[in-house]
């Protein structure tokens, strides 16, 4: 199957939906989001919400491991639906469209890679970092349910899986981005996002003004007794 045909495959529905829709903020030139986090952090969720507010396209990886291999995660298929959604990444880029890009870009060099593809189509680029405890994180993983939307591709994974995951995650160091809570409300989490793309320029400061409220929490996921390595706790770094 070319590329093409894939991108028509599994973001046709998507891309018609957007182009329907009247977004709440129109940025005066494309951009797209990165997420970083340890798994359970509410990525796919902060997402899929921010692209439904913005009227923005929400390119998952899990949906393509899943309608590509039937959501068999291998380095190998791991490193074919990255080269698959990298390329309609710049599709998008290309039509002028913004992407909310859901995919773990664990490693520093995956993150360098999608702001080489953000350059090449003069966009703009925003790293938010997502940051839960890992074993609220761990938690949340164990209690997915894939009748939801947001569970529906997400894969599953043991406690050796969660620990090698978090022992091969680079932290971003020396690039731009912003800390968001992964305990916050979407409110809360929306506003830190549209403030920081008003000081790229990105959005107005009327638009940002319509899209900023007070912090507030939601309701917590119970702690587990996973018992995690000092080191692995420390990943996360205070709220900024």
């Amino acid at each position: 199957m070319a590329y093409s045909e894939i991108t028509l495959f599994i973001t046709g529905e998507i891309c018609y939906k957007v182009m329907r829709m009247s977004g709440k903020i129109t940025p005066k030139k494309p951009f797209v989001v990165m997420m970083y986090g340890f798994p359970g952090s509410g990525k796919t969720a902060f997402a899929r919400q921010m692209s439904e507010e913005l009227g923005v396209i929400h390119l998952q990886e899990d949906r393509i491991l899943h309608e590509l291999f039937g959501g068999n995660i291998s380095p190998a298929t791991k490193k074919a639906s990255r080269k698959v959604m990298n390329f309609i990444l710049g599709d998008y880029l290309k039509s002028g469209m913004s992407v909310m890009y859901d995919a773990s870009v664990l490693r520093s060099s995956e993150r360098r890679r999608v702001r080489e593809i953000v350059h090449q189509y003069r966009a703009t680029h925003l790293l938010v970092w997502l940051q839960v405890d890992p074993e609220t994180c761990y938690e949340r993983t164990r209690k997915r349910d894939h009748r939801k939307a947001d569970d529906k591709y997400a894969p599953d994974y043991t406690e050796d899986d969660f620990r090698e995951i978090l022992s091969f995650m680079q932290n971003p160091n020396m690039e731009d981005y912003i800390v968001v809570s992964g305990k916050h409300t979407f409110n809360t989490q929306r506003s830190a996002v549209v403030k920081k793309l008003m000081d790229l320029d990105i959005i107005t400061v009327e638009e940002a003004s319509q899209n900023i409220v007070k912090p507030g929490l939601m309701n917590l996921v119970p702690k587990s007794n996973l018992q995690m390595r000092g080191d692995i706790i420390n990943r996360n770094i205070p709220l900024r």
